[in-house]
């Protein structure tokens, strides 16, 4: 999605295998069990793509 749409991804896991086999796709991963501030905090991490 990044390369074709120019969208950042953040991948949301509750399985580490699965992280681990795809999290190289994503700009950020956050693994279960998560909170909402933990994901609001991985988005701001990336910061503005404009």
């Amino acid at each position: 999605m990044t390369r074709r749409w120019a969208m950042r991804i953040v991948f949301i896991f509750g399985d580490a295998g699965a992280a681990a086999r795809h999290g190289h796709l994503a700009e950020a991963v956050v693994l279960k069990p998560y909170t909402g501030p933990q994901i609001v905090a991985a988005v701001a991490r990336l910061g503005s793509t404009r």
